[in-house]
């Protein structure tokens, strides 16, 4: 579990084994083609939320070793999500069926996911360029598939680990005229993040102890966001986090605490700005184990009505929150979050004004390993600004996710997938097309992936 732990934010020292002396570069990575059926909105007259299309995905990941301690690797997309389609024509990397060919900003053909050095200087692991990080099970921060950009140190003394991150969330301006008010300068634009990690074990305890800082400047794009009292001044939030993990009667149990400050220099002119002001916090437990069937597991998590994440949050509780893979659907996330679904649950983030629970099973059936997976979902607070009025869609969602996969040739796995989602209306929605509708969501397909 410690490597779990510790795999995201200072892979120095559990990579160093194993690693050829001699300089070498390696290269993987998977294809994967789907062929899906979704209706991904709550919309109940819309003529373009059904789909039937296939969708393809090639990721490459290089590894680029000078020696045991000094490599480089690059994860990328060559194709992310393109719908297989066409006659006589190259492939493109489409954004969406709807309209072939184009391509989302940052989502074209060899989009770079990850990009970063690693290398040990004078005893201390160093991290540099664009680099997965995971804080405290995936909760506090989750890289996804994505990365985080900036320097991270590492250092090892007996069973701890200590880990201080400097991340760049947005440079903006970078020499030029500054982003939101002319005349402020270049330095006056940037977000930044500090992160200090400590890992490590205690008797058969495992623990990640985190603090993160986060400043927003004055001229800043995030430091616009918000409804500021001092349109001169800036704004900043902190997180303090705790992650403990063992094993219990043969169950993995593993258990995060978060807190966070808010954001200040507040205005609390509107819902979403007396949200971001006030201080929160959110509790996690997630559990795994054997059965006499196979391995099950399970999550449950509370986010309190003022609790912000650092990131929008890939906490990956589930295949019902986050199916993976080209064309797919990520049903809870859909509804959580204020989107194109038809509305929020919290107008924010997938973990903040949100309690969940959910279990998931696996068991093997000859050559199959059969997934069923259960979710439900609710809002803390439909009126989280204290406004006087319900500004959520939705109040509760319950669904789940039945996956069945098996080999059927080397590197080469064969999923079965189909997911099921009852949103729950709050007092929200009024116009007349879609008050009160309770409208689902669902997703069948069938995929393949090669991995090499």
């Amino acid at each position: 579990m410690k490597k779990g732990l510790i795999l995201g934010v200072a892979a120095v020292a559990a990579l160093a084994s194993g690693v050829a002396s001699a300089a070498e570069v390696k290269t993987g990575g998977y294809y994967m083609f789907r062929a899906a059926n979704y209706d991904n909105t709550t919309v109940l007259v819309d003529t373009s939320d059904a789909t039937n299309a296939y969708f393809q995905r090639l990721q490459l990941n290089v590894d680029m070793m000078a020696s045991a301690k000094s490599h480089a690797h690059l994860v990328t997309r060559v194709i992310d999500n393109s719908s297989v389609q066409g006659a006589d024509q190259r492939v493109t990397n489409a954004a969406s069926v709807t309209a072939p060919g184009t391509v989302a900003a940052g989502q074209g053909d060899w989009a770079i996911n990850q990009l970063w050095m690693e290398t040990e200087a004078w005893g201390v692991g160093v991290k540099a360029g664009n680099m997965p990080i995971s804080l405290n099970d995936r909760i506090l921060v989750n890289h996804d598939t994505l990365s985080f950009g900036g320097l991270l140190l590492s250092k090892t003394f007996g069973d701890v680990t200590g880990v201080l991150a400097h991340v760049k969330v947005s440079e903006e301006a970078i020499g030029g005229a500054s982003a939101n008010t002319a005349g402020m300068g270049a330095s006056d634009d940037d977000t930044d993040l500090i992160v200090l990690s400590l890992l490590g074990k205690s008797g058969t305890v495992n623990y990640q102890a985190t603090g993160a800082y986060m400043d927003a400047s004055k001229d800043s794009d995030t430091a616009a966001g918000f409804a500021r009292t001092d349109a001169n001044s800036g704004s900043d939030n902190w997180w303090g986090a705790l992650t403990v993990g063992s094993k219990v009667a043969g169950i993995d149990l593993t258990g995060t605490a978060i807190y966070e400050a808010g954001w200040d220099n507040n205005a609390r002119t509107t819902a979403a700005n007396m949200q971001a002001d006030d201080s929160g916090w959110l509790a996690a437990l997630r559990l795994k184990g054997a059965a006499g069937v196979g391995e099950w597991n399970a999550y449950g998590f509370y986010a309190s009505q003022g609790f912000n994440n650092i990131i929008d949050g890939e906490q990956g509780w589930s295949p019902t929150w986050d199916m993976s893979g080209p064309g797919s659907i990520d049903m809870m996330k859909l509804i959580s979050k204020d989107t194109a679904a038809g509305g929020g649950m919290n107008n924010a983030g997938m973990s903040q004004n949100i309690w969940g629970v959910g279990a998931g099973l696996k068991v093997k059936a000859g050559a199959w390993t059969i997934n069923p997976n259960i979710d439900y979902a609710a809002i803390v607070d439909k009126d989280p600004g204290n406004t006087g009025a319900v500004t959520s869609d939705f109040s509760s969602m319950w669904g789940g996710t039945l996956i069945a996969s098996t080999e059927i040739d080397t590197g080469v796995v064969f999923a079965l997938e189909g997911g099921y989602l009852d949103p729950k209306y709050a007092a929200n929605r009024t116009d007349a097309t879609n008050a009160g509708s309770d409208k689902e969501l669902h997703f069948l397909s069938a995929s393949m992936k090669l991995s090499f």
